[in-house]
């Protein structure tokens, strides 16, 4: 199964922004998927609009980039990893990838 095939709510439904905001503020830990987009479920784009997600670029070598992504939410969101793991981040997690912009 797929990241983007998991839903963000028992019922299927995925969160407005406000309710991401209130769930995240609640300490309900919502899922989300790492992606700046998806019809069926809340994402780290998301995060970034709402001011929980901060995004950096930086040079490595060539045109790869080093991004490097950090959460700085009120509260916990669940993480839903494309092989369909969940791992619930707090305020301070990081990840890093690299992007080939060739």
């Amino acid at each position: 199964m797929r990241a983007t095939e998991f839903l963000t709510e028992a019922d299927g439904a995925k969160l407005t922004p406000e309710e991401l905001k209130a769930a995240i503020s609640s300490n309900k830990a919502p899922k989300v998927v790492n992606a700046g987009f998806s019809r069926s479920n809340n994402t780290f784009g998301e995060l970034e609009q709402l001011g929980f997600m901060t995004k950096d670029s930086t040079p490595a070598y060539g045109s790869v980039y080093a991004i490097t992504q950090t959460y700085t939410g009120p509260g916990p969101v669940t993480l839903v990893r494309s092989d369909g793991k969940e791992e619930v981040i707090n305020t301070g997690w990081k990840t890093e990838t690299e992007v080939d912009y060739s």
